[in-house]
């Protein structure tokens, strides 16, 4: 009834400001949306009351319904309140949140009592709820728990298991090592903490299938460029939009390999000016230290550019290079386009490791006997080889390295990159093994989310869970963030 808005503990007389206000517009709005009188009506005095009270609602536009719900109930349950007067501001008298409390058992009694027994009114008996979180330090030393309570308008409820939000979804492409017969190449799908780091995710999708965890790497492939992580990375790094890349590579070793390279990778770019290092071009053969390679392209290209070309095409003079030097190398396979206009690339990359001082015949054989084990036979011969780099798109890569008519070059010395980024290139049509391998592979079918219903809501909202970092509290009882 409106009547319950127009008790006399309500203060002024005048609808518009002051004591009251609030609820006196809402018992004039109730009466007329009653009165049997009423065909149409636009509520424009509410509308005005509401923005003399608050701006959080003004002009014109769109709003948060609840939120509006909530600032309206507040409002009133302080305008008709019973025992005590009190100017209605609703922003500044909320309902309050409680201290926390050391009884967690008789926390939601307790604050009734106190809250309930100093504020009453209609709205209080009808539509205030208390929220109770409890807490617990984890530490087995300490054991403290206690409660904090707070008296609430509204209780909004989950729509799916906050697990589910708390977790990041990936999609794997698992390739096992050529010498593995007992798992194909196939997908699968995995669940992480979305604050968790790579090898949790290498963990658990290595389990799914069986591979021993150190001998798994973790790369993603986008617009032709590899990406390689390492252990410590997070998974919100990753882009959970495309599969990433669960690689098995022969031995521990190798791994290691890649993962240096893929430091390397992030951290190198900068190049001294007077540094004596030397550097292969590709394009002339010629090795050249920064200062010389600016020199000799000076006005044909940007120093950027240079930068650049140094870091991602030139190689290190084979000579200088430690013994026993590893390289990570990443071989993709790329044909001609079905449009016949542009190459595209086909297939999953290869990866291994080689010795980085080789000779161009070294490589060739290298990328022969990987082909051969991963595809078979006929898939080591009838290509052409370029060379790519982790920041170009392998599918456009244009610098030619070998074909097999011409090997008067394959003995001189070659050296490699820490990471080298290469392209078998097909003249005619590429094996069918190696698109195979990839369109053959199994695809887990994500089991259906079963019904959500209203107690499943409430059994979401009240399931314990660990807090994250960012949400951590300070016990008092040890004095840390739990």
């Amino acid at each position: 009834s409106a009547q319950l808005f127009l008790q006399p503990c309500v203060g002024s007389s005048q609808p518009e400001v002051g004591d009251g206000a609030l609820a006196r517009s809402f018992a004039d709005l109730l009466q007329t949306l009653w009165d049997d009188r009423t065909r149409r009506f636009a509520p424009l005095g509410f509308k005005r009351t509401v923005g003399l009270l608050t701006d959080r609602f003004g002009e014109d536009e769109q709003h948060d319904s609840m939120e509006f719900l909530e600032y309206l109930l507040d409002g009133l349950r302080e305008d008709v309140n019973r025992l005590i007067g009190s100017t209605h501001k609703s922003e500044e008298r909320p309902l309050r949140a409680t201290q926390p409390i050391e009884d967690p058992d008789g926390a939601v009694s307790t604050v009734m009592h106190r809250d309930l027994g100093q504020e009453s009114s209609k709205i209080d008996e009808l539509l205030v709820g208390f929220s109770k979180t409890s807490l617990a330090c984890p530490d087995p030393q300490c054991g403290r728990r206690w409660a904090v309570v707070d008296p609430v308008l509204s209780v909004k409820l989950p729509g799916m298991d906050p697990r589910r939000s708390r977790e990041l979804s990936f999609t794997m492409i698992v390739v096992p090592c050529a010498s593995n017969q007992r798992i194909a190449v196939h997908q699968h799908r995995v669940k992480v903490d979305k604050c968790g780091s790579v090898s949790k995710l290498i963990e658990t999708s290595a389990a799914k299938v069986g591979l021993p965890v150190d001998r798994c790497l973790l790369a993603e492939m986008i617009d032709g460029r590899v990406r390689f992580f390492v252990d410590a990375d997070t998974v919100s790094t990753l882009n959970a939009k495309v599969p990433l890349l669960l690689f098995e590579l022969d031995d521990p070793n190798a791994v290691a390999v890649f993962h240096e390279a893929a430091e390397h990778e992030r951290t190198s770019g900068t190049v001294s000016e007077d540094s004596q290092e030397k550097r292969v071009c590709p394009d002339d053969g010629k090795a050249y230290t920064f200062q010389e390679l600016t020199t000799s392209f000076q006005g044909q290209y940007s120093e950027e550019d240079l930068r650049a070309y140094w870091r991602d095409a030139m190689a290190p003079l084979a000579v200088a290079l430690p013994e026993g030097a590893r390289c990570a190398a990443v071989v993709h396979c790329r044909r001609e386009s079905r449009a016949g206009h542009s190459r595209e690339l086909v297939g999953i990359p290869l990866v291994f490791c080689m010795a980085r001082s080789t000779t161009l015949q070294g490589l060739r054989e290298a990328i022969k006997s990987q082909m051969g084990r991963r595809f078979g036979p006929e898939c080591s011969g009838g290509w052409r080889l370029f060379q790519s780099s982790a920041g170009w798109d392998a599918a456009k890569a244009d610098t030619l390295l070998a074909r097999e008519e011409l090997e008067g070059n394959d003995s001189v010395s070659l050296g490699l990159r820490e990471c080298e980024h290469l392209v078998v290139d097909w003249t005619s049509v590429a094996p069918s093994q190696i698109a195979a391998t990839l369109a053959s592979r199994s695809i887990e079918q994500q089991a259906p989310q079963p019904d959500c219903t209203l107690e499943t809501c409430f059994e979401w909202l009240t399931e314990a869970e660990e807090l994250d970092q960012e949400n951590m509290v300070l016990c008092n009882g040890c004095g840390s963030k739990v």
